[in-house]
């Protein structure tokens, strides 16, 4: 059986995933899924919406892809799938941990059975929109090093890199989306998030590759143009109507930032209202805790 194809975008949050996704998610024969990783938590809950607009259990993409490998989308639970996930997707610590103490039980029922339903969902997507790649920013390495265990699964790690400030400085803003961190607990995380990334990644260096933020604004269509050559479709056509420009279409992603259901032509531009919005106190905060990964990572102090 021919390998599905997946690239995971992992990374911390406010780094600017769902807009990589998304120009990604309009080349052919790629599918842009969104955070797949919360398909049944926030998905599937009441009131959810498909990236298309409509509720996602009243979306015939997403009806046909649940019919087709995993049973009605009406039928499934919530609730059940979360708590699995839950109980088997080990955290950033414990992926850091598990490359010293290896302590996860892979042959547990329950984690056979969460493999086996996850390897359903992503092989009926790929079925029913003949998709060749399938592209899930849901950004938690402790999932995609569960996809790493899926059969028939060929997995490519895109590690999404921002400027720890900018995203704090995202995440001090109010949102309905996911909420806000405090500064501390947003540079901790970030530190965590990009170390177990990377560690994930070192497991096979021929499928990782770390690209940053700022780069892909400053020159989307050449970042976006080594990520196909990367995953190994070199002469797919780009959604890039100019350089700084690329014309975003729908996608049925599962969950993520509410920009995801805007389409038409979007001017990109660096966003770095933190320079001069984040306070210093927070500004010394996030630069203090986070100095030695920002210095690995090439970012200024200043």
């Amino acid at each position: 059986m021919k390998k599905i194809k997946i690239l995971y975008i992992a990374g911390w949050g406010r780094s600017g995933s769902t807009l990589l996704g998304r120009t990604l998610g309009q080349i052919k024969p790629f599918f842009h899924g969104g955070e797949l990783r919360t398909i049944w938590k926030d998905g599937l809950r009441k009131n959810s919406k498909c990236g298309c607009g409509k509720p996602l259990k009243q979306c015939e993409v997403w009806r046909k892809i649940f019919a087709e490998k995993i049973g009605d989308i009406n039928s499934v639970s919530d609730k059940e799938m979360t708590k699995l996930r839950e109980k088997v997707e080990p955290k950033n610590k414990e992926l850091v941990l598990s490359h010293i103490f290896p302590s996860q039980n892979k042959n547990s029922s329950e984690f056979q059975r969460y493999i086996q339903i996850i390897h359903n969902l992503y092989q009926g997507i790929a079925m029913v929109n003949d998709a060749e790649l399938i592209v899930d920013d849901s950004l938690h390495p402790g999932y995609a090093s569960i996809l790493n265990f899926t059969d028939n699964v060929e997995l490519y790690m895109l590690h999404l890199v921002r400027d720890p400030r900018g995203c704090a400085y995202s995440w001090l803003k109010p949102s309905q989306y996911l909420g806000n961190y405090n500064i501390v607990d947003n540079a901790l995380g970030w530190n965590l998030r990009n170390i177990a990334t990377e560690l994930l990644g070192s497991q096979n260096k021929q499928k990782y590759m770390r690209v940053f933020y700022e780069d892909f604004i400053k020159n989307p269509r050449q970042t976006v143009q080594k990520i196909v050559d990367f995953v190994g479709f070199p002469d797919v056509d780009l959604p890039f109507v100019a350089d700084d420009e690329v014309d975003l279409g729908i996608t049925h992603s599962v969950f993520g930032n509410p920009n995801r259901m805007k389409t038409g032509v979007v001017k990109l531009k660096l966003d770095e209202q933190w320079k001069t919005n984040l306070s210093r106190q927070d500004y010394l905060k996030v630069t203090g805790l986070c100095l030695p990964m920002m210095l690995r990572y090439g970012y200024p102090k200043k």
